[in-house]
This record gives C-alpha cells, structure tokens and sequence, in this order.
C-alpha cells in the first residue's frame, strides 16, 4: 500500500510537463540562425555533396599508398615518401579522388539537419579523410618541385575548407573530425617544408595559416545545441515512443506504462540545455536540492546515465590556435636563417 500511495503522490507531483526555458529557448535560437538561407544542393552544400558520393570503390587510395601513409604515421615521412621513387605515379593514378576532394573543397557551404530518427544513416567521411592525404602527398611532391605557388594553392585550399566546416558543424562527430583534419594538415606541413630550402619554406604562408582562429571557429555552441536538439529526438521517438507488444514481455510493457508518466520531456530538455550552455560557458552545472528528484525522476535517472562528459571535448579545439602558432613561428624561424 506504502509504495501504491508513493506513486500516486510521484504521479500528482508530475502532472505537467515544464514551459521551454530560456536556456533552450537559447539553443533554439542557435539551430534556427544556423539554417541557411538559400536552398540546398549537391553543388552548394558539402553534406548534400558527399552524401551524394558516399563509399565509391573509386574514390579510394590503393593498398600502396595506403601503406606509404600507415609508415608516415609511425617513422620518419619524408624518409618513407622519398624511398618510394614511383610515389608521383602512385599519386597520379587517383586522379579521380584528386577531382572529388577539389570539389568538395570549392562547394560553399556545409549544412546537416539534424537527424530527424535514430537510424538515419551519417555519410561516411573516410573518402574525405583520403582525400585530404591525397592532397597533402601533391604538396608534398609540389615542394620537391620547388613549386611554391602550387604548394601554398594546395595548403590554402585545404585548410580554408576545414576552417570553413570548423564554423558550421552542427554535429560533435563532424567537429571532432574537422579538428583532426586542421591538425593534420598542419603536422604534415612540417613535412612538406623540410624538402625546401629556409628562404623557399619562409615563403609558404598561406592566408588561412595566417589568421588566427575564431571565437566562431573554436566554439562548440552550435555542436551542443545540435547535441541538445538531437537528445529531444532520442526522447520522442525512442523512450516515449509506446511499445510493440510482440517485441517486449508484458512485464516490460507495464514498466513502461507505469514509468513514462514520471518522465517530462520538456524539463528534461530544460535540465540538458541548462547544463550544456554551463559547459560552453565554463561554468558548473547548477546543483539542485534532494526534493528536487521527486518531479521528473525518470528523466533526471537517464540524465545522470546517459549524458557524456562534454568538457573533455574543449581542449582539443583550444589547441589548434597553438598549433597554427607554432607553424607560423617555424616559418618566421627559417627565413632568419
């Protein structure tokens, strides 16, 4: 009887969900000023573009190369590039992943919605990922050519995509992935400079290494309001979505029924919003009083379960701006030489 008045009471405490606060409200504001205001195509939008190409057998690097790059990972490059004598040849033979990284790099915009269910499928940026170092090895071979126009083309074009899609991801995977790309890029430049001479490599500076990153560019409000707005969907079509009896036991039917009253979607994604913009903002998520677990327990359980820790994901975008830092600072260092 004790447990049944219990429920009862949790059930009266839970009748109504929450208004919208101002903190989602705010991330609200921020996915619906990230909307462009044109509309989207294959040959303007870069998501649209490599959804379009996703996983062609013929936009992929042969074995070979492949090889080359895994042993750039673990010794010295440029030792392991200049002791494959056929690299140009092995590089010319991927002229059609060559022609689809350059126009990836030439589209204007990047724009994802978010994932309207949990199945929807992301395109696979591995394609991108080869592409890159595909570039990355014509620079590379460009500087052996003592072709220094060629290679501060190639350097600008990519790093002012990446810059680009650094602004307008609106997904943490896809931000991860761009930061890993800048780095990248900037780590094989290093390379790429040692097969010039200190005057030729001083005289590699392309625009984007020049300016130095944005608030826009380093900032993950967008990731997380994205984060946010994705957590409200897993909620409406996965937790409160009703279930099938033939999938599930009775008894776990019952407990779903018995359960979702206790969870508010609305103040679960009030509690989220609230914490995320905290994280964003460098603070610590507000506590609350014990009582406070009476309404929406359910959300507030799944809460403490289920969300990730979002500040480990700050440092490696601060990082980027030492690293173009440091870049600059090698080249002014050669040309003092």
């Amino acid at each position: 009887m004790t447990i049944v008045a219990i429920y009862l009471l949790l059930l009266l405490i839970n009748l109504k969900d929450q208004p919208p606060s101002a903190a989602a409200n705010t991330l609200q504001q921020l996915l619906i000023s990230a909307r462009p205001a044109v509309e989207q195509t294959a040959a303007n939008n870069g998501y649209l573009y490599l959804a379009k190409y996703d996983k062609p057998a013929k936009y992929r690097l042969a074995e070979p190369l492949t090889e080359l790059l895994r042993q750039c990972e673990t010794n010295d490059c440029n030792a392991v590039l200049m002791a494959q004598t056929n690299l140009p040849e092995l590089v010319a033979q991927h002229q059609p992943l060559s022609d689809f990284y350059q126009q990836l790099l030439s589209v204007p915009y990047w724009y994802q919605p978010i994932p309207s269910d949990t199945t929807e499928a992301l395109p696979s940026f591995f394609v991108v990922y080869e592409g890159q170092q595909l570039l990355l090895l014509q620079a590379w071979l460009a500087a052996q050519q003592h072709d220094l126009a060629k290679v501060t083309q190639l350097l600008q074009q990519d790093l002012q995509f990446w810059r680009t899609f650094l602004v307008k991801n609106n997904l943490l995977i896809n931000k991860l992935i761009s930061g890993a790309a800048i780095k990248r890029h900037f780590n094989f430049a290093a390379h790429i400079k040692q097969q010039l001479a200190p005057e030729q490599a001083s005289a590699i500076l392309p625009q984007a290494w020049l300016n130095a990153f944005t608030e826009p560019e380093l900032s993950l409000q967008l990731v997380i309001a994205s984060e946010w707005a994705y957590s409200n969907v897993i909620t409406e079509t996965v937790i409160l979505k009703a279930p099938q009896s033939s999938s599930i036991s009775f008894s776990e039917q019952l407990e779903w029924y018995l359960l979702t009253p206790l969870l508010k979607p609305q103040a679960s994604s009030n509690q989220l919003a609230a914490t995320l913009l905290a994280y964003v903002n460098g603070k610590s998520p507000d506590t609350t009083p014990w009582y406070s677990w009476l309404y929406n327990p359910v959300g507030k359980i799944l809460s403490s379960v289920t969300q990730p820790n979002y500040q480990r994901y700050f440092t490696p975008f601060a990082e980027l701006e030492t690293l173009r830092q440091q870049t600059i600072a090698v080249s002014a260092a050669s040309s003092r030489q």
